[in-house]
């Protein structure tokens, strides 16, 4: 089940809210272009969850998850 009816065009969507660019880059790569970019932003976020600052007891129940 979609959040947004099928029927609507370009300018509906826009009205809603939804950003096409996002849709447009990622419709510009290759499928394999695709992967790599999710990849390295995957990457990126791994990083950026091992450097925050918690505590002990919390990043054990988050590395399990």
């Amino acid at each position: 089940m979609s959040l947004f009816p099928k029927n609507l065009d370009i300018e509906q969507y826009k009205s809603l809210g939804v950003d096409l660019t996002i849709l447009w880059e990622n419709l510009q790569m290759s499928p394999t272009e695709r992967i790599l970019h999710h990849q390295e932003m995957l990457a990126l976020v791994e990083e950026i969850r091992k450097s925050r600052p918690i505590n002990d007891s919390i990043r054990k129940v988050d590395s399990v998850s």
